[in-house]
């Protein structure tokens, strides 16, 4: 079923992986103090390597998206579940040049995206659990001292959730997801923060079946973009792209991989207004990416292997972009995958794992062309507990 679900298990259910989903509750005030990494960066050689970060749910850790506003300045979203319970809250985590440290979060439920606009002002989005059951949409606000709840609508009787934020200035937020309508259908749902308040702004839902956006990104006022899926009659997905001109949001056409059962655009990010990146998932087909030119979307050529799947993607320039999500190596081996583009062309970029069943990267930011991170989860072989995966480039 597509719909309400976190990145993380839609990425890895692709390849019959069994990821444990709880509901969420409240963290008890033991479980809410902060909590920070021993560890120290390795020496930074200009590779990727394995940095541990605050893992505090012995069952369940899992890190969604990263961002940050400096080398130094470094924010983690997530959820991790609580031992005594079985049950979920938000995770956050920082990095402040030395050691990630898990900073307390007002709400139970799940983060999926954040942007960092300055010390002082950080969004995260997500949803949250209110009985009986309902998912509803969950904003929150750093402002240099603590995380506090923003409130936002929600507009689906059926639930709803938030997948990604972007930012222009502190008036101007853009965060976009899913929300099922009164008929049980899956629409896109985008909504703005103008400095004041949350609104919700109508965008468009093509798909018969279902419809949702995944990623955001934007430039300007009046370049903004957003990316997902839609499906047809046949609940078969296509790519989904929509742009914000400053007045209103419309369908941009995007190419499909030929195989018609899997095309999902997992994340969007543009470095100019003639040049962005969008990246997902063709099932079989394995991971794609596509360019946008100023003119119109085009795939292209992905070295990475068949079976693969891409989960987001960061554009610091036209000549440095970074796209993570997980990799395959047959028969059954899914390592970290992460891919770099210099101008001409992409790469796959040695990136380590950790022995298991899986590891999955689900979010990439990058602070210089040689400093960047990346975050996700992966599953111990023989615990199969998930915990957090942070990968740093130094």
């Amino acid at each position: 079923m597509r719909g309400l679900r976190r990145k993380t298990y839609r990425i890895s259910s692709l390849f019959g992986l069994t990821l444990l989903v709880g509901f969420m509750l409240e963290a008890s005030p033991a479980e809410s103090l902060a909590h920070r990494s021993p560890d120290v960066p390795a020496t930074c050689d200009g590779t990727w390597q394995i940095q541990t970060g605050a893992n505090v749910g012995s069952i369940d850790n899992r890190l969604n998206a990263v961002s940050g506003t400096s080398s130094t300045d470094v924010w983690a979203v997530g959820q991790f579940t609580i031992p005594s319970s079985h049950m979920e809250t938000t995770l956050i985590e920082h990095w402040d040049g030395t050691a990630w440290s898990r900073i307390s979060s007002p709400s139970s439920g799940t983060l999926n995206g954040v942007f960092a606009l300055s010390t002082t002002d950080v969004w995260a989005v997500g949803f949250t659990i209110q009985p009986p059951g309902q998912y509803i949409n969950l904003v929150e606000h750093w402002d240099g001292s603590v995380w506090s709840i923003v409130p936002a609508p929600n507009p689906s009787p059926s639930g709803e959730e938030l997948l990604a934020v972007t930012a222009i200035s502190s008036k101007d937020i853009w965060a976009v997801g899913e929300a099922y309508n009164r008929r049980g259908i899956l629409l896109t749902l985008v909504e703005h923060w103008n400095g004041r308040r949350w609104k919700i702004v109508s965008s468009p839902s093509p798909g018969v079946t279902g419809n949702a956006l995944f990623g955001a990104s934007a430039t300007s006022s009046n370049d903004v973009w957003a990316a997902g899926y839609t499906n047809d009659a046949n609940n078969y997905p296509s790519t989904l792209v929509e742009h914000w001109d400053g007045a209103s949001w419309s369908v941009v056409p995007s190419p499909n991989n030929p195989f018609p059962y899997q095309n999902d655009l997992r994340s969007v990010s543009a470095a100019s207004t003639s040049l962005a990146w969008a990246v997902g998932d063709g099932s079989s087909q394995g991971s794609f990416l596509e360019q946008w030119d100023g003119t119109s979307w085009q795939i292209v050529a992905n070295p990475a292997p068949v079976g693969s799947g891409l989960s987001s993607v960061w554009a610091d320039s036209p000549a440095d972009v970074w796209a993570v999500g997980i990799g395959y190596a047959p028969p059954s081996d899914y390592p970290t995958l992460i891919e770099h583009w210099d101008g001409a062309t992409w790469t796959v970029v040695p990136s380590p794992s950790v022995p298991g069943d899986a590891n999955v990267l689900e979010g990439v930011w990058a602070a210089s062309p040689t400093i960047a991170w990346a975050v996700g989860i992966y599953q111990d072989a023989t615990t199969g507990k998930i915990l957090q995966l942070i990968e740093h480039l130094c």
